[in-house]
């Protein structure tokens, strides 16, 4: 989702254990020239999904990385089946939490609705079956370092 956390516990992570990370939303940034905003602007929400995809095979058949997906990633395609094949993390945010970190950001998905509160809560819900097939579940709200830890007994042993 979101605002759950994923770019900066990622980024985090990529720091505190030397790992290297790929955020895919940065990638397509970098290979469009332009912002996520802008991009959904211009190609519209099934252009950015195949971009995602291709960025996210990318991903796949490169190095070994920590990958930060954008929300949307999983829910398309056969995107999770493809992640399943790896160790993945859903961040499991509560929608009011989701609520407070997103109020004052210009997300494309969110940008039309009366009442964020709502489309998060429907979002969430439309997304959740895809999530919840990620191998493991975090609460961020839990912290950094709790996450380091989780992160470090599960994936670096």
């Amino acid at each position: 989702m979101p605002g759950c956390g994923k770019s900066s516990l990622a980024a985090f992570l990529g720091k505190e254990t030397g790992v290297p990370v790929v955020d895919t939303d940065h990638e397509i940034e970098k290979l469009a020239g332009s912002s996520v905003s802008e991009i959904w602007n211009s190609i519209g929400e099934n252009g950015f999904r195949a971009l995602e995809r291709s960025i996210l095979f990318r991903t796949i058949n490169g190095p070994s990385s920590l990958v930060s997906t954008g929300g949307g990633l999983p829910c398309f395609f056969d995107n999770m089946a493809l992640m399943s094949e790896f160790d993945t993390v859903f961040l499991d945010l509560s929608e009011e939490e989701l609520f407070e970190r997103n109020l004052n950001r210009d997300l494309p998905l969110l940008r039309e609705a009366e009442n964020k509160l709502e489309a998060i809560r429907a979002l969430r819900a439309k997304r959740l079956n895809w999530y919840q097939a990620s191998s493991h579940r975090f609460d961020p709200e839990l912290g950094r370092e709790r996450f380091l830890n989780f992160f470090q007994s599960h994936f670096l042993v």
